[in-house]
């Protein structure tokens, strides 16, 4: 099987480059913190967030001519960027990386090819396209259930249209239940809007901050189980799956 990497849209054999080896953990780097107090044998172990995760790359370049060889060793400027792009590898191609070259790297030159090493400082998530749950005609605290195939907890934006009005509402995602209590009674047919990415609640796309308690919902590795506490016409769930 042929190896491969495409990053930023490029694919390797477009800059005829050939894949040697991936080298990459199975795990990002924990960050976690020991507190070591006087008197006590061992560590109070702080756990942290997890670090980046280092992709390197093995790699050849095969040049069409020892003429070409300068220009097409600058076409490998094009893997150079300042911002966070796409890291697709031939051994995980249904999921991404949000990478970039960490360093520039030297070229072990031959008259027909040149070996070099790419590294890639990555974000600690391997990333699948979104994913969308769409659940209709839901009564108040029916229970709707749906799969997540990532292997770590992702925050999903959700969105209620009522089916009722209400006086409060509580969403409830596995354990985590955000309870909204307005000020004033909010008609059927609005639209609640959730995300938890950046704890923003908003009713008829108007800020709420105030009368929320609670938690943001999170989607979970698995199964996950919502309930709402009004009826609603539908239901939106989006996420991203997300893989240590």
């Amino acid at each position: 099987m042929t190896m491969w990497f495409e990053f930023g849209g490029i694919r390797s054999g477009d800059l005829n480059i050939k894949v040697l080896r991936f080298r990459k953990p199975v795990l990002p780097e924990f960050s976690d913190h020991y507190e070591f107090i006087p008197g006590r044998d061992g560590s109070i172990l702080f756990p942290q967030n997890f670090t980046n995760r280092v992709i390197e790359i093995d790699c050849l370049i095969m040049y069409s001519s020892k003429e070409n060889r300068s220009a097409e060793e600058r076409e490998l400027a094009k893997l150079f960027t300042k911002e966070e792009k796409r890291l697709i590898i031939s051994d995980e191609p249904d999921v991404y990386y949000l990478a970039k070259l960490s360093e520039t790297f030297e070229l072990d030159r031959h008259k027909t090819m040149s070996s070099f090493t790419l590294v890639f400082n990555c974000q600690p998530f391997a990333l699948a396209e979104e994913k969308k749950m769409i659940f209709s005609n839901i009564d108040a605290n029916q229970e709707v259930t749906f799969e997540n195939i990532g292997t770590f907890e992702s925050y999903p934006e959700i969105e209620i249209i009522l089916a009722e009005s209400i006086n409060e509402l509580s969403i409830r995602l596995n354990d985590e239940t955000l309870t909204f209590t307005p000020n004033e009674e909010v008609a059927s047919g609005s639209v609640i809007s959730i995300n938890s990415d950046d704890y923003s609640f908003r009713v008829d796309d108007q800020p709420i901050i105030l009368e929320l308690s609670g938690d943001f919902p999170v989607v979970c590795a698995g199964e996950n189980t919502l309930i709402v506490s009004a009826a609603t016409q539908h239901i939106v769930v989006r996420w991203q799956p997300r893989f240590v």
